[in-house]
């Protein structure tokens, strides 16, 4: 949407505000699944893990593509392909979502 709205000063405010809210359910399903797997003092790694992991590496990596990207093909590109991957990251979580149950052993909390 961004890459087709740039003029449109009451459709950014939108496209924001929806940005702000779904980035607001990754970041707590996230935070969710890193308590569900590092239980206990382990926590704090596992944020630092998901932390350099997500906002590091994939932050690097994404920068560098969307640099060669926005030189090479134009800035709506740039949108476009990371709404592409978004959304395969998308149909990804759902078709991963029921294959597994995680849940943390109550005898487990307290490690």
């Amino acid at each position: 949407m961004l890459a087709g709205f740039v003029d449109s000063l009451p459709m950014l405010v939108v496209i924001q505000l929806m940005h702000a809210a779904s980035y607001g359910l990754y970041h707590a399903a996230a935070i969710s699944l890193i308590h569900q797997f590092f239980v206990g003092r382990q926590q704090g790694r596992g944020q630092a893990l998901y932390s350099s992991l997500s906002f590091g590496l994939g932050g690097a990596m994404g920068a560098l593509a969307s640099g060669y990207i926005w030189d090479g093909a134009g800035p709506m590109w740039v949108y476009v392909m990371a709404s592409g991957l978004a959304t395969a990251g998308f149909v990804a979580a759902l078709l991963g979502s029921g294959s597994r149950q995680y849940s943390v052993r109550p005898d487990s909390v307290n490690q």
